[in-house]
């Protein structure tokens, strides 16, 4: 649909901006666990292709498991 093909050309032009002139192309992503995997998969290209060499995921839900 046109809006989303617009909300996409959005963030590769605001993602290929940030990623100008800096030394660390690295960008920041949360995603829905709800969210199928494809659709994060699409975002995670879009990151690399407008600029970011790496890509870190937060979670929100992430809990850190003790040694026995």
């Amino acid at each position: 649909d046109p809006q989303s093909q617009a909300a996409v050309k959005r963030i590769a032009d605001r993602l290929r901006a940030a990623m100008s002139g800096r030394e660390k192309k690295l960008a920041f992503f949360a995603a829905d666990g709800e969210l199928p995997y494809d659709k994060v998969v699409n975002f995670m290209d879009l990151c690399r292709n407008n600029g970011a060499q790496k890509l870190g995921i937060v979670f929100d839900d992430l809990h850190i498991a003790t040694a026995p």
